[in-house]
């Protein structure tokens, strides 16, 4: 489209200015969090608002607690992994204490 001449910007265009369309188009599914070549397979529900990738399913964002492209793999709670060695370490923190404390009485 060019400028027209009786416009007061006339002068900073030349007569080859033109504008150009392109057309866009949007593909995906139409029902969300589904995904896939017919978008039959839902994304998982491990993933934020169940939302994944188009074509390979993979979470945008995963919960927390899971991880990995589809979410699948649970994160570990470091407090429950280690709990049976808190434990262990505050037996024998309390033994240490104890025997400090007594010390002075055997004798």
């Amino acid at each position: 489209m060019k400028r027209p001449h009786n416009s007061d910007f006339a002068s900073q265009f030349s007569d080859d200015e033109f504008n150009a369309f392109c057309k866009v188009e949007v593909f995906g599914c139409k029902t969300l969090n589904f995904y896939g070549t017919n978008c039959s397979l839902p994304c998982s529900s491990n993933c934020i608002h169940s939302r994944c990738h188009i074509e390979t399913g993979a979470c945008h964002e995963c919960k927390p607690r899971f991880s990995g492209h589809h979410c699948k793999l649970e994160k570990e709670n470091v407090d429950e992994k280690y709990l049976w060695l808190y434990i262990v370490v505050g037996i024998l923190i309390t033994c240490v204490v104890a025997i400090v404390h007594l010390i002075p009485y055997v004798r």
